[in-house]
């Protein structure tokens, strides 16, 4: 059973790429060990972030920026290594386009994939309530208050349900220290103190755990982001120790303040306020009376920050503008002008034959028991692999029977369908590159076995389950065909132009089972055609729907 069968592909890539980017702003960190705490706190802070934002985001901006449009500006290098960089960032493929499938499908997927949801919907609620329970236990601590007379900038309250000094709320912070402590420390000790507080105020702290708290609860099945969240603690108290020996406070005073606070301590500070005894303590007095100090960021060191910022940040970027090509998809706007059948009947099929009857005589189309994949497929020329959609969309069968004038070009009745499909299916869409798996239709080493004859314009390719004859055509023609018959698409990649004949068989039992039996299509290929197909993955212009509807209006 394929992963991407039980979890979505674009999910998968997501999870991949931000464990790979927390992992470099890890290295990032270490790196930046010797100097300040709050470069490697926004490092920690821009990872967690990240979960948020998927770069399949940046990567669609790219590729609908309108100041890059010249196809020619590109080299095939610069597309070659955008194809292997999104590899890599995207090794889980969706599995949602329109092939015959290798198997047949497993009808426990949709089990497993309810069970799954419902597994992370009962950790998610469970991590929110988490939250939202300390949340109220210190609204309740805040409210019981009173206020306390300070020089600091801050609103500060005293109250008897606080264990230890924090910081409370939002938008609108509060200082809550704990009424045990009055009479406890020095006039000194709670300055140091109050300090520490008023630069979490100052940092907005409470906001940024709060975004990762979302974070937590979304993904609170990933370990990385739970490390993360330990780090972005240690980094943000950190923070907040050098800002208060830089603020003039005696380090052994400072250190003696939070020993004595961590005596009244009785339980674990909460995650959803900052406060003085956060973090390693050990690690954190030890900085404190070591007298650490921060070096500056170095120019190199400044330069490699800049460098990995502008990465993360154009780099999707530039792989979306690089891998955005002339579409193939004729896309067309809500009011474009198109030509349109003088009448059209269309009625569901309900006959339930699977076998499909169209003719297009001049000025018609007409056919019984289609279905709309293959309806858009004769619109928009395009095969079935190309096209994204509803499950729906190859099973629900139609009767279309549409005329117009029969003088009307032959090239116009694919703009007839188009303006069709729009006006009474309600179609709309967008063409989008995805990263798929295809064949790649190769020379063989012995060289090929393909007839040239003389292109005389009658070409035709025909073809039944089990044989495929071509008496003209190109190679190109051929892997169009081969398409039809495998579980992926074929892309020509032999160089050989020119126009061919060639007969193939093959038992259809073995038509998908690559690397099976002699008398499947793989080997049938390469002994009768001289030709092979390679399994790699490529970027695919495809149609992606966005709207349809099951029931064709009146008019």
């Amino acid at each position: 059973m394929n992963l991407t069968a039980i979890v979505p592909a674009e999910l998968s890539n997501h999870l991949w790429q931000s464990t790979l980017f927390a992992a470099v702003a890890g290295l990032l960190a270490l790196s930046l060990r010797r100097n300040s705490a709050r470069i490697r706190y926004a490092l920690w802070l821009i990872s967690s972030l990240k979960f948020l934002i998927p770069f399949s985001i940046v990567i669609a901006a790219g590729r609908h920026l309108q100041w890059w449009k010249s196809p020619p500006m590109i080299s095939h290098p610069a597309i070659s290594i955008a194809v292997a960089i999104e590899q890599i960032g995207r090794p889980f493929i969706a599995d949602d386009f329109f092939w015959p499938p290798s198997h047949p499908a497993v009808p426990s997927v949709s089990v497993i994939r309810a069970v799954l949801v419902a597994f992370w919907s009962c950790g998610f609620v469970a991590v929110l309530c988490t939250w939202i329970k300390n949340w109220m236990r210190l609204r309740r601590a805040t409210l019981a208050g009173a206020p306390v007379v300070s020089n600091a900038p801050v609103k500060v309250l005293s109250s008897p349900a606080f264990v230890e000094p924090g910081v409370f709320g939002i938008f609108r912070p509060v200082v809550v220290l704990p009424a045990a402590i009055a009479g406890q420390l020095a006039p000194s000790h709670l300055q140091a103190i109050l300090a520490h507080e008023v630069c979490h105020v100052r940092r907005r702290d409470n906001l940024t755990a709060a975004l990762h708290m979302l974070v937590e609860a979304i993904f609170w099945f990933n370990p990385v982001v739970w490390w993360i969240g330990a780090r972005l603690i240690e980094e943000r108290e950190h923070a907040c120790d050098e800002e208060v020996l830089r603020l003039g406070n005696l380090p052994s005073v400072y250190a003696e303040s939070i020993l004595k606070i961590c005596q009244l301590c009785l339980d674990a500070p909460f995650a959803c306020a900052a406060g003085a005894a956060g973090g390693n303590i050990k690690e954190r007095v030890s900085r404190i009376m070591n007298q650490k100090v921060t070096r500056r960021l170095e120019i190199g060191k400044k330069f490699l920050l800049a460098s990995a910022g502008l990465t993360a940040l154009l780099f999707p970027l530039s792989v979306g503008v690089i891998t955005a090509s002339e579409t193939h998809i004729p896309s067309f706007g809500a009011h474009a002008v198109l030509p349109s059948f003088e009448v059209a009947f269309i009625t569901v099929d309900e006959s339930g034959q699977l076998r499909s009857h169209w003719s297009d005589p001049p000025g018609s189309f007409n056919a019984t028991n289609i279905t709309l994949l293959k309806a858009i497929e004769t619109a928009y020329g395009i095969p079935a692999y190309q096209i994204s959609g509803p499950e729906w969309l190859k099973s629900r069968r139609f009767d279309i029977q549409a005329a117009a004038n029969a003088a009307a070009p032959s090239d116009q009745l694919p703009l007839m369908l188009q303006r069709l499909l729009r006006d009474r299916f309600k179609l709309s869409f967008h063409s989008e590159k995805r990263l798929l798996p295809i064949y790649a239709l190769a020379v063989a080493r012995n060289g090929p076995k393909l007839q040239p004859v003389n292109d005389d314009g009658h070409r035709s390719i025909d073809g039944e389950p089990g044989y495929l004859v071509m008496q003209e055509g190109s190679v190109a023609r051929l892997a169009q065909s081969l398409s039809r018959r495998l579980d992926r698409p074929v892309i020509d990649k032999t160089g050989l132009a020119g126009v061919y004949k060639c007969e193939l068989y093959w038992t259809q039992r073995g038509a998908f089972a690559s690397g099976g039996a002699g008398s499947s299509i793989f080997p049938a290929i390469q002994e009768q055609l001289g030709l092979q197909l390679i399994p790699q993955e490529q970027l695919i212009e495809t149609l992606v729907i966005d709207h349809l509807e099951k029931f064709p209006s009146s008019h």
